[in-house]
C-alpha cells in the first residue's frame, strides 16, 4: 500500500475515534443531568404519606407536614362540603348522563365507576365548587330489564330501570311471536308488568286481528289493539300508562316512536317509513330517551331490537 494512502487512512480513524469519544462524554452528561433534573423533581414531589394510626409529628412527615393515606378502593365517598341529592336518568352519553333534578333537566358528568347507568335510574348527585353536576352513585333500584349483549354473548346488559310495564310493540301485519316471547320473560325475570300492543291495526282485517290477539292472549299476556291513522285504541293506551314508568319496546318499524309522539305531542321523536323492498323498519331512534308528561307519566322509547337474547345475571334488581 502506498505511504500516502496510509497516512490517509490512519488520520480518517484517529477523526472518528475523537469523534466518537466525543458522542459518548456528551451522552454520559446529558444521562447524568438527566438523573439530577429527576431527582430535582422527586425531591419536590416528596410527601411522606401518614399511616392510619400513625405519628403526626414524625420528624420524617416532610417539610409541608404530613399528607393522609389515600383511600381504600371502592365506590366512591361522598366529599366533604358537597351535598348529594337524588335525580332520574333521562339518557346516557358516553361520559355524562341527562338527569332531571329539581324539575330542571340537565347534563351532569358521570363518575368512572358509573359503568351500568341507563335510562330510567335514580343517581346521587353533586355540584362542585363552579356549579357543575357529577353522577356519583346509583340508587337502589325497584326493577332492571336486561338482555344478552350483542357484542358479548352470555353476559347481561341494563335496558331500562325502575320500570312499572313493558310495553311490546308488534305491527299488525308482521308479527314476530318469538321476539315477543323473549321480551316477555326478560320482563318477568326483572319484576315488570307487560302489555303487548298491536300496532298498524289498519293494515289487516278483522279477523286476522283476532287471530293474532287470540294466540297472546292464550298465553295470559294482555292485549290492545291500536292504530295511529284512525286513532283507534291510542285513549285506552293513555288510561293504561297514566302515571306509571313505561318502556315501548320493539323492533325496528314498530311504531313504537310514533305511539310516545301521540302520547307526548311536544317530544317530537324522529319516525320513519318502512322499507318498500322488505318491509322492515330504519333505525331512527339511536338511545333510550325517557320522558316526562304532565300527568306524572314517564315514557321510555328505546332504538329497535333486531335480536333480543334472555340472559339472567343472578343478581336481584
Amino acid at each position: 500500500m502506498e505511504p500516502d494512502r496510509k497516512s490517509r487512512m490512519r488520520d480518517r480513524y484517529a477523526k472518528m475515534s475523537e469523534r466518537r469519544a466525543l458522542r459518548e462524554e456528551n451522552e454520559r452528561a446529558f444521562a447524568d443531568e438527566r438523573k439530577e433534573r429527576k431527582a430535582r423533581k422527586q425531591k419536590q414531589r416528596y410527601r411522606p404519606r401518614v399511616k392510619p394510626g400513625g405519628d403526626p409529628t414524625d420528624t420524617d412527615a416532610g417539610p409541608d407536614g404530613p399528607v393522609q393515606a389515600r383511600p381504600p378502593s371502592g365506590p366512591p365517598p361522598a366529599r366533604a362540603g358537597r351535598e348529594l341529592r337524588v335525580a332520574t336518568v333521562l339518557g346516557v352519553d358516553r361520559t355524562h348522563v341527562e338527569v332531571l333534578t329539581d324539575g330542571v333537566v340537565v347534563h351532569a358528568r358521570r363518575h368512572p365507576r358509573l359503568t351500568s347507568v341507563v335510562a330510567g335510574d335514580e343517581v346521587q348527585v353533586s355540584t362542585d365548587q363552579h356549579g357543575a353536576l357529577r353522577a356519583e352513585s346509583l340508587v337502589a333500584r325497584r326493577t332492571l330489564l336486561v338482555r344478552e349483549d350483542p357484542a358479548r354473548p352470555g353476559r347481561p346488559k341494563p335496558i331500562a330501570a325502575n320500570l312499572d310495564l313493558g310495553i311490546v310493540t308488534i305491527p299488525a301485519d308482521r308479527p314476530r311471536f318469538g321476539l315477543v316471547a323473549r321480551i316477555r320473560t326478560a320482563l318477568h325475570n326483572g319484576g315488570i308488568g307487560a302489555l303487548l300492543v298491536l300496532t298498524k291495526a289498519d293494515l289487516i282485517g278483522a279477523a286476522e286481528h283476532a287471530d293474532v290477539l287470540a294466540t297472546f292472549e292464550s298465553t295470559g299476556l294482555s292485549t290492545l289493539r291500536v292504530s295511529i291513522h284512525t286513532g283507534e285504541g291510542l285513549a285506552a293506551l293513555a288510561e293504561t300508562v297514566r302515571g306509571r314508568t313505561c318502556a315501548f319496546l320493539g323492533h325496528s318499524g314498530a311504531g313504537k316512536s310514533s305511539l310516545c309522539n301521540a302520547l307526548d305531542p311536544g317530544g317530537l321523536r324522529r319516525v320513519g317509513a318502512v322499507r318498500d323492498r322488505d318491509a322492515r323498519g330504519r333505525h331512527t331512534t339511536s338511545r333510550a330517551t325517557l320522558s316526562l308528561l304532565p300527568d306524572g307519566t314517564r315514557i321510555l322509547d328505546t332504538p329497535g331490537i333486531r335480536a333480543f337474547g334472555v340472559v339472567d345475571d343472578g343478581t336481584p334488581p
